[in-house]
């Protein structure tokens, strides 16, 4: 629970418990609001590093073959757009930080709230591309490694089906428990926020 939290149970529950005006709500709602878009500029620009750094790693002992170029040309346009994100991010944070008027403000943390959700759907789009090339490759690798023993068998292709679906299952589920802790949470934190400046304008 937040010190917004605590105060809002007790400053009209307590007579001895500081008493807070309108105005001082709503610059706590401020701080929180610019700390928490803060947050996700900062853990944005953790993963766009963390990412270059796994694709050099890629690059330098794993990946070759005819593929190579088409997946640098997939990343290159990837970071880029990742790039535009943290911008944007980066310019929500100083919007929302020097903000003054609560309806800008309010407009600021819905706009900001879409801008996470667009991202967080280009990194399942992308990452979900770069699955389907890999099972790609993974296919063509069966049917290279079984060549001189003839086409590979429907219990080999049902095999690598199956084992892909399990990856796809357990890949996809930790990539979304990844997001939901720490954008998905720190964005409901912010619409939350967003009701709070409501209520106060009204």
């Amino acid at each position: 629970m937040d010190e917004l939290d605590v105060l809002k149970q007790h400053w009209n529950k307590d007579n001895n418990f500081p008493k807070i005006n309108r105005e001082e709500i709503r610059e706590m709602l401020h701080k929180s609001s610019s700390s928490i878009v803060k947050w996700i500029f900062a853990i944005s620009c953790l993963e766009f590093s963390a990412g270059i750094l796994l694709n050099y790693l890629s690059r330098k002992y794993w990946r070759e073959g005819p593929n190579a170029l088409w997946e640098d040309v997939v990343y290159v346009f990837y970071y880029v757009v990742l790039l535009i994100f943290i911008i944007l991010f980066f310019k929500k944070y100083k919007n929302i930080k020097a903000e003054k008027n609560t309806k800008k403000l309010t407009e600021d943390i819905i706009a900001t709230r879409k801008l996470v959700q667009q991202y967080i759907y280009v990194n399942f789009f992308v990452i979900t591309v770069e699955f389907i090339q890999g099972m790609w490759d993974g296919w063509h690798n069966i049917a290279d490694t079984t060549v001189r023993d003839g086409a590979p068998t429907w219990v080999e292709y049902s095999l690598f089906i199956g084992i892909m679906l399990v990856l796809a299952a357990i890949l996809f589920s930790l990539i979304a428990l990844f997001y939901y802790l720490l954008y998905i949470r720190l964005t409901k934190k912010l619409h939350k926020n967003y009701k709070e400046l409501i209520q106060l304008d009204h």
